[in-house]
């Protein structure tokens, strides 16, 4: 019987979310252009269209001077960060390349630093500097996943392979197309046999500023399935998010804050 960690099956089901965070360089240099050290997400939520008036802090990702992400972290029910939860860290090297990223899980309050799950390392890179592949281990050391990434020469994905070891099933390949000038953003997943399991289509709309003021998103049939709105401060900080559903009803509002690095 082949082994398999329990915390595997975990990360088969969130794979896609974990691998589709990956740092590129245009956002290092972005987080250490801005001076940003933490931005802190507050949830408001929307009961019958109305927006909850105390919103509640969820996540938050922490930064150093050189801009790299190293802290990805969920706060509990309390505002505290000491809970189930599971915490990032990144490691990088003197050059800004990943050695490490680390997962740790089952924090509670009193053990808030929890336990190593996974550990994903042994990255490849492109001539850019971005991640093409890394792989992840158990804390026992037993290798169980690879992800490898083709990008374009702007750093985004144009594929992804997600290769679970010992579970061919859970092998998926994401496509990515992208119509720079309609905004538009196909993405299409398949299963280990090549068959087609999603297919979504993702429409950004700009303010003059640049950035993604709005985005829309279809089915595969051009079903409309919802869409966000963005606000940016003046100087391109991204501060305010609104979800509508299908229905095109609110249902979520994130507000981010930012801290910096003393210059």
């Amino acid at each position: 019987m082949k082994y398999c960690h329990p915390a595997i099956a975990i990360v088969v089901a969130m794979w896609p979310a974990l691998s589709a965070g990956q740092q590129t360089v245009v956002d290092r240099e972005h987080k250490r252009d801005k001076g940003i050290k933490k931005i802190t997400e507050v949830r408001f939520e929307y009961v019958d269209g109305q927006r909850t008036k105390t919103g509640a802090k969820w996540g938050y990702h922490q930064y150093d001077q050189r801009g790299n992400h190293i802290v990805n972290g969920r706060y509990s029910a309390g505002g505290g960060t000491e809970q189930g939860h599971p915490m990032y860290l990144r490691v990088y090297d003197d050059q800004n390349r990943p050695i490490k990223r680390i997962w740790y899980c089952n924090r509670t309050k009193d053990n808030p630093a929890g336990s190593i799950c996974l550990v994903f390392k042994n990255y490849k890179l492109d001539q850019h500097g971005n991640v093409k592949e890394e792989n992840g281990y158990d804390p026992d050391g037993r290798f169980f996943a690879r992800v490898t990434f083709e990008r374009d020469r702007e750093g985004r994905p144009l594929q992804r392979t997600d290769h679970v070891e010992n579970d061919p099933s859970a092998q998926k390949r994401h496509v990515y197309k992208y119509d720079d000038a309609a905004g538009k953003i196909e993405t299409s997943i398949f299963g280990h046999a090549g068959t087609l399991i999603e297919k979504t289509v993702t429409v950004n709309k700009y303010d003059n500023r640049g950035n993604i003021s709005e985005t829309r998103h279809y089915d595969a049939d051009g079903k409309f399935k919802g869409r966000s709105a963005h606000r940016f401060d003046e100087a391109g900080l991204k501060i305010e998010t609104v979800t509508f559903d299908q229905n095109d009803q609110p249902v979520l509002m994130k507000r981010f804050d930012y801290e910096f690095h003393d210059r």
